[in-house]
């Protein structure tokens, strides 16, 4: 029994705060009876269902696929993530795997430079307020 091909793929914006997915596709031999199964792990701990990500599973055309979708991305997510594949047919059990890292980007922030008073000119000796805000989005 030849292992399982296992690839990973994602899709959107690695960017903290955007929606981000992975996608493990499995591909076995053609005529195999039973279905691989398939487990994300990220940092060596199992990933589930939970707060900011949802797992999913499908099967079409011989392939089955494992996604992760993390919406809200957080920097939390950053990581090694990797798609083992176990296929297990009377004695014979088979396993492979593949792995990628995430890398979190944290968004560009938003800087808002004003002065008081507002559109005036200011000559010397005059007094001004000058004020720098600097804001990134409450997801990193």
């Amino acid at each position: 029994l030849p292992p399982p091909v296992v690839t990973i793929s994602s899709y959107g914006s690695s960017i903290a705060g955007s929606v981000y997915s992975l996608v493990c596709t499995v591909k076995v031999v053609d005529g195999l009876l039973v279905a691989p199964s398939i487990a994300w792990i990220n940092d060596s701990r199992p990933l589930v269902n939970g707060s900011h990500i949802t797992m999913s599973r499908t099967v079409s055309g011989g392939n089955s696929f494992l996604n992760a979708t993390f919406s809200p991305l957080h920097t939390s997510h950053g990581g090694q993530y990797t798609c083992v594949a176990n296929i297990s047919q009377l004695s014979l059990n088979v396993t492979n795997s593949s792995a990628v890292t995430v890398s979190v980007q944290i968004p560009v922030p938003n800087v808002t430079i004003s002065s008081v008073p507002l559109g005036s000119s200011v000559y010397s000796g005059n007094s001004i307020n000058i004020s720098c805000v600097f804001t990134v989005p409450s997801v990193v």
